[in-house]
């Protein structure tokens, strides 16, 4: 069943998420055949229960679609509109039309900030965290919207009334943890394809008689790379480990930690190796570098992560060697 989904989704991907498709969406904040298509396809409903319309998977069975979703650089919140609702179903709340994103916000001065929220152009509605409290809140009624360093996202206040008139959709909920788990999984399928430009692009490219692949400097660069998106595809696959849609501090904190440095590395790789035409509008790679950057730090980057995975160490008893902690954490998953 698993592999009918991701075969399935496959095809859609690549027949409606190309980089014009991703181009047209960074500039005008507009995907609306793909959002159809995937609308329409009720991939957006996999983590729902089956007698809720859904499919009744984990974040482990979709974990391959996630990374599809960074592959393509889709510029849909699909990630997160499967897990906003599988939180608002699990609260016994309704589903609001068009597609959901999430967000850890500041309640302060009469309004509900969030300063960067993920695709805040094209959803209709964020469930947004304060203080640990989750409330659904609408982009209608936001006050104010502004442009984001990532093209699909802004930065946007409610009301403080608005987020008091709104329904709790969960308590002691860390909005981050969730976002650190879609972001890991992204980053993963986006190496794959930063990896597979690169290749590409050393391959064909000739310089002084001969493919740049041909060159030891460039083959170590492309080794150094795929051993990164390598390691970052196997923690990915970590922090996507649960038996249910809801991740695991443990298991999130070594995924997005391991996935935020490789992308700064696997980014400058392909970069390095393109030379300046990969930062042209026109190359395709700065649409997944891009991505990358902002995956990185969406949530925080690998320091704040680091920090996470360190004090739950400590906290533990786990043992002290890294081999022997990931090894605990895939033994409690498979138990």
């Amino acid at each position: 069943m698993e592999d009918l989904f991701l075969s399935t989704f496959s095809r859609l991907m690549q027949a409606h998420a190309s980089p014009e498709v991703v181009r047209r969406a960074l500039q005008a904040g507009e995907a609306d055949a793909l959002a159809a298509q995937l609308e329409e396809s009720g991939f957006g409903n996999l983590l729902l229960p089956e007698d809720h319309g859904g499919a009744g998977l984990s974040l482990a069975q979709i974990y391959p679609l996630l990374a599809l979703l960074g592959a393509h650089a889709c510029p849909v919140p699909l990630a997160e509109t499967l897990v906003a609702r599988a939180a608002l179903q699990a609260a016994g709340l309704a589903q609001p039309a068009g597609w959901l994103t999430l967000a850890e916000g500041v309640l302060a001065e009469g309004q509900v900030a969030v300063h960067g929220l993920p695709y805040g152009r094209l959803a209709g509605t964020a469930l947004v965290a304060v203080d640990g409290v989750l409330r659904p809140l609408a982009l209608a009624d936001a006050s104010a919207r502004a442009p984001h360093l990532y093209g699909l996202d802004q930065a946007v206040r409610w009301p403080a009334a608005c987020w008091r008139a709104a329904p709790v959709a969960g308590e002691a909920v860390d909005a981050s943890m969730w976002l650190a788990c879609l972001a890991a999984a992204r980053l993963a399928g986006t190496m794959a394809t930063v990896l597979d430009l690169s290749r590409e692009h050393v391959t064909q490219r000739v310089q002084f008689g001969r493919p740049l692949a041909r060159f030891q400097a460039i083959q170590q660069l492309i080794s150094q790379q795929a051993e990164q998106m390598y390691a970052a595809q196997m923690a990915a696959m970590i922090g996507c480990q649960t038996r249910s849609w809801q991740p695991e501090a443990a298991r999130v904190a070594i995924a997005k930690a391991t996935t935020s440095a490789a992308a700064a590395q696997v980014a400058a790789v392909g970069h390095a190796v393109h030379g300046a035409m990969g930062f042209t509008e026109e190359h395709d790679l700065q649409l997944f570098t891009r991505l990358l950057h902002r995956d990185r730090w969406l949530a925080g980057a690998e320091s704040r992560w680091q920090e996470v995975a360190g004090g739950w160490l400590l906290s533990s008893g786990q043992p002290a060697r890294t081999l022997d902690v990931i090894r605990s954490v895939m033994a409690d998953t498979h138990s």
